[in-house]
């Protein structure tokens, strides 16, 4: 089943930079080397869980 976190794609929106890729002072966010999004922590990037019990 796919990921209800990431909707099945693998990645969310990077929680440090809100998914804008950088900080508040305009530099490039560390914790997603300006990409705007981070691996989905509940599927570890697959986009799918095996389980219901994975939710």
């Amino acid at each position: 089943m796919d990921c209800h976190d990431c909707q099945g794609n693998g990645e969310l929106d990077c929680p440090k930079c809100s998914g804008r890729g950088k900080d508040r002072n305009g530099e490039v966010c560390h914790d997603c080397s300006g990409e705007g999004s981070t691996t989905c922590y509940r599927c570890n990037g697959s986009g799918y869980l095996e389980t219901a019990a994975n939710y």
